[in-house]
């Protein structure tokens, strides 16, 4: 198996460890979550939303992990998600920072960092 397909299958499981540390929580432990992360005017659905999206990302990463090169679509999907989070969570902090929780910064880094990872090990198909 080649180096870039072991790559991409080990960022799709930490994904989906990541996804699930932090999509559990917001889906049914909305208050604590909110409170963790310092997200005082929290929108009741709005968490619960962020946590269901989160855990089937989550899930869709780890079934995309037995065979990246055959599932693409998925680490797809993932630099699509990771990248627009990206551009609206930068956007966010840097424009309405008063009024967002500092664990954005970490919340950016990790997204930021998924995003290089699915697109530098993007499972390629090999010509020849």
């Amino acid at each position: 198996m080649p180096a870039q397909v072991t790559a991409c299958r080990w960022t799709l499981i930490v994904h989906f460890c990541t996804a699930m540390l932090i999509g559990i929580p917001c889906l049914f432990f909305v208050g604590v979550a909110a409170q963790w992360i310092h997200w005082w005017w929290y929108d009741y659905s709005m968490v619960k939303m962020l946590g269901a999206a989160l855990i089937a990302l989550g899930i869709g990463s780890l079934l995309a992990s037995r065979d990246p090169l055959r599932n693409r679509i998925m680490v797809q999907t993932e630099i699509v998600f990771t990248g627009l989070a990206v551009l609206a969570l930068a956007y966010r902090l840097i424009w309405q920072s008063s009024t967002t929780p500092r664990v954005g910064w970490a919340f950016l880094v990790v997204l930021a960092a998924f995003f290089v990872a699915f697109s530098i090990f993007y499972p390629r198909v090999e010509r020849g």
